[in-house]
């Protein structure tokens, strides 16, 4: 017998580990996320979403809805050139739209029900502007949503879309 031959693992024995991995990752997922998603909502410390809720640019710049937790309160912020303009916070009022720049579009910002996924935007001129929603699906107690209004028109009611 020939001491120096080498054992290989077999394809088949690399898929079944493979398996077993995937099994192991998924089943970790669906026992803790609920957990860590829960340890998101009691944290009391200061937060910021590290993706903007929304974005887009007028006159070169960009602006961003960004989210976050102050200690206090949930809040979506509307910034343009790195300024805030204006937010919109779960202690009211949830709702706020806001022109960007002097003549630039108008952005209607709140917040959601965290399980919402999609905001549907009433405007005075008869037309429905949906947003979607984030951070609800991260562990903050509330969703935050933005979206740019068109023309100059005005929000009349928002409400979670079916």
């Amino acid at each position: 017998m020939d001491s120096t031959a080498e054992r290989t693992v077999s394809g088949r024995g690399l898929i079944i580990v493979g398996l077993v991995v995937i099994a192991a990752v998924t089943v970790a997922g669906v026992v803790l996320g609920p957990g860590l998603r829960e340890q998101v909502r009691q944290e009391q410390r200061p937060r910021t979403l590290r993706e903007p809720v929304a974005a887009g640019s007028y006159a070169g710049h960009p602006w961003e809805a960004i989210g976050h937790y102050d200690g206090t309160k949930n809040c979506v912020e509307l910034r343009y050139r790195g300024v805030e303009l204006g937010q919109a916070c779960d202690t009211g009022p949830p709702v706020q739209s806001t022109r960007v720049g002097a003549d630039g579009p108008v952005v209607a910002y709140g917040t959601a029900p965290e399980t919402s996924s999609e905001m549907a935007v009433s405007l005075d001129n008869g037309e429905l502007v949906r947003a979607p929603v984030k951070a609800g699906d991260l562990g903050f107690p509330v969703g935050l949503w933005a979206a740019e209004i068109p023309g100059d028109a005005a929000v009349v009611a928002t409400e979670p879309a079916p």
